[in-house]
């Protein structure tokens, strides 16, 4: 089999990375630049979810009226850092969330219903979230640590941890997944949908803790789970925030 190698001159190179550099507009410094709106893309470096049951009287508490949970009265508390993207990356994460009725995903998976949250540690990052989607948000930060059999997540909020969460995770059976999930917010007069397509390597994990330990002033301290029922790390992942839409 033969090869052709093509030279090209300097001058072409040049002439090429010079366009390339109009096209992409002035140097922006990271803390002088404005979040756009959705959509953005976004790279998942880490991202520890650990499935739990709320109990009743905490559902009826946090979502809105007509808003129904799912029958099992299941959600989830996930912990999470993204690296690099477009339009909001880099950033940090924590939020929990209960599993609602009538926003189903096309494969069958229940919508979520955040409740409480933390995007940043820049508040121009949380203002974002607030602005494009309504979610209950303010400033924080995450740390994600290797435990030497798993991963430990915690979340901060001015300066007091508000969440803990801990799993045991075999990296040999990662698999590559793709997928989509649904979050609702507005009323149920004016539910919208906010439609997220993933894809990374999921690592199913034993859970070993999913505590909310925020003081009693705290939001978060409103919703203690019951139960812890499952739970896995998702990494080197890719996921879309899209534009709400009007839930059909």
């Amino acid at each position: 089999m033969s090869m052709r190698v093509v030279v090209r001159p300097m001058w072409t190179v040049v002439a090429v990375a010079a366009a390339c550099a109009m096209l992409a507009g002035p140097a922006v410094r990271a803390e002088d630049a404005k979040v756009p709106p959705p959509p953005w893309q976004v790279h998942v470096s880490d991202y520890l979810v650990v499935g739990v049951v709320w109990n009743e009287a905490t559902l009826k508490k946090l979502l809105p009226p007509g808003i129904k949970p799912s029958a099992d009265m299941s959600g989830g508390v996930a912990v999470y850092k993204s690296d690099n993207g477009w339009g909001i990356s880099p950033y940090d994460s924590a939020y929990t969330f209960i599993n609602v009725e009538g926003f189903d995903t096309a494969q069958g998976t229940k919508g979520r219903w955040i409740v409480q949250g933390l995007y940043g540690p820049d508040e121009k990052i949380a203002a974002a979230i607030r602005a494009a989607y309504g979610w209950q948000v303010r400033a924080g930060s995450t740390t994600i640590t290797d435990t030497g059999s798993g991963r430990r997540g915690v979340a901060s909020v001015g300066g007091r941890d508000v969440i803990e969460v801990e799993l045991n995770v075999d990296a040999s059976k990662c698999v590559r997944v793709g997928g989509i999930n649904h979050y609702g917010s507005g009323t149920a007069a004016k539910p919208v949908v906010n439609q997220i397509p993933f894809e990374g390597d999921w690592c199913g994990g034993e859970p070993v803790k999913a505590a909310v330990v925020a003081p009693a002033d705290d939001p978060f301290a409103a919703a203690i789970p019951a139960k812890v029922i499952w739970g896995g790390e998702f990494r080197n992942g890719a996921i879309a925030f899209t534009r709400p839409v009007p839930k059909p």
